[in-house]
C-alpha cells in the first residue's frame, strides 16, 4: 500500500486534551471554592467528560449541577464550556517526542488535520503545540469553520474534494471511533485508531491502531514495505 497523504484529528490524537482539561477543572473547581476532595472530583469529572465524547451541553449543565455550586448566577452550559476551552489552551505546549515524529512524517507525506470544533480554539491549540507549520494552510479543516461536522460523512467528503485527496492514498488516524474511523471508512480513507491503552467496544473496526501518535511512523514503514 502506498500512502501519500495522513490526515489528523486534534485532541486526544495529536495533542493531549484530557491532560489540559485536568488542569483548566481544577482551576475551575478553585474559582468555585470547592473545599472537598479535589483530586477525587477532577476524577468524576473527567469520567463524565469521556474523553470529550459526551454532548458538551450534557456535560456542562452536569458539571454545573454538582460542583457549581458558589455562584449565585450560575453560568449557562456555552459559559462554561468556553471557560474551560480557554483554560486549556495555556496548558498546551511542544511536545518533544511529537515534534520529532512529525518531523519524521512531513519529509515524506502531505499532512492535513480534520478537527471538530471552534476555529480560533483549535487554530489556538495547535499554535500553542507548536505544530501549526506542519500543515499547509489550505491543510486546516475546522468543523466550525466548514459547517459541517464530524461523524457527518459530508464533513470527510469536503475535506477529500477541496484538498484534492485521492482516498486510496490517504490514512485518516484519530482518538474516536465514532467520529473519526467509521465515516473516514464510509469515505473509502484507510484509518488508524488511536487506543491509549482502551479496548475497542464498539463495532467499527479500523484498518490499524495503535498506542498514541508517537508510534505511527514505526507502523507506516511496516505497512508500506
Amino acid at each position: 500500500m502506498k500512502l501519500t497523504t495522513l490526515i489528523f484529528d486534534l485532541d486526544n490524537t495529536i495533542i493531549d486534551r484530557n491532560a489540559a482539561l485536568k488542569i483548566a477543572a481544577g482551576n475551575w473547581l478553585d474559582d468555585q471554592q470547592f473545599s472537598g476532595n479535589k483530586e477525587a472530583a477532577i476524577t468524576e469529572i473527567m469520567l463524565s467528560d469521556d474523553w470529550g465524547y459526551c454532548d458538551r451541553t450534557i456535560f456542562c449543565s452536569w458539571l454545573q449541577m454538582h460542583y457549581g455550586k458558589t455562584r449565585s448566577v450560575l453560568q449557562t452550559p456555552e459559559e462554561l464550556f468556553q471557560q474551560l476551552i480557554t483554560g486549556m489552551i495555556p496548558s498546551f505546549k511542544p511536545v518533544p517526542e511529537v515534534i520529532e515524529q512529525f518531523t519524521l512524517l512531513q519529509k515524506k507525506y502531505r499532512l492535513v488535520l480534520a478537527t471538530n470544533g471552534g476555529g480560533n480554539n483549535q487554530r489556538s491549540k495547535l499554535k500553542n503545540a507548536g505544530l501549526t507549520h506542519f500543515f499547509a494552510p489550505d491543510d486546516i479543516f475546522i468543523s466550525g469553520e466548514m459547517g459541517v461536522a464530524k461523524p457527518d460523512k459530508y464533513f470527510f467528503e469536503q475535506i477529500i474534494t477541496r484538498a484534492n485527496i485521492n482516498p486510496a492514498e490517504a490514512m485518516m488516524s484519530g482518538d474516536f471511533l465514532i467520529n473519526d474511523i467509521e465515516p473516514a471508512q464510509r469515505c473509502g480513507l484507510h484509518t488508524c485508531w488511536l487506543s491509549y491503552g482502551r479496548k475497542n467496544t464498539e463495532t467499527i473496526h479500523p484498518d490499524y491502531e495503535i498506542a498514541d501518535i508517537t508510534t505511527l511512523s514505526d507502523l507506516l514503514q511496516f505497512i508500506e514495505k
